[in-house]
């Protein structure tokens, strides 16, 4: 029975695990989405989430700077840290891809919700005679 049991596995040891799902979070902050399968998706969404939200707190920045990895840069961190600035949560989106022909493994784009700019309205200006 599986309950109370959290995470993949993805057959690999502790270790492996650890660093694989930690690259793949250092290159999701640096490419801001990336193809992967659904499994691995699923698992670093949370991780990502947690990652992101631990960022936004001020105290925190230089604790969660020091669990990624070394290709993440301040000038990124500072950027996705903007662009997510009016989200308390939800900063990561998985789309569906369908299957890789190889091994039919379902596979799925992962990617940081940026917040769009806000429309700016134009003054109209009426002319009265």
């Amino acid at each position: 029975m599986k309950h109370l049991k959290v995470g993949r596995k993805f057959s690999r040891e502790k270790k492996q695990r650890e660093a694989m799902l930690k690259t793949m979070l250092g290159d999701l902050l640096v490419k801001r989405k990336m193809n992967t399968t659904l499994a691995k998706a699923k698992e670093l969404k949370s991780i990502a989430e947690k990652a992101i939200g631990q960022l936004k707190k001020a105290p925190s920045f230089r604790v969660a700077k020091s669990r990624l990895p070394k290709n993440v840069t301040p000038a990124i961190l500072k950027e996705i840290i903007e662009k997510t600035a009016s989200r308390n949560s939800g900063y990561t989106r998985i789309t569906k891809r369908g299957r890789r022909l190889s091994d039919s493994a379902e596979m799925a784009k992962i990617e940081i919700i940026e917040d769009a700019p806000k429309p700016v309205a134009e003054d109209k200006k009426t002319d009265k005679k």
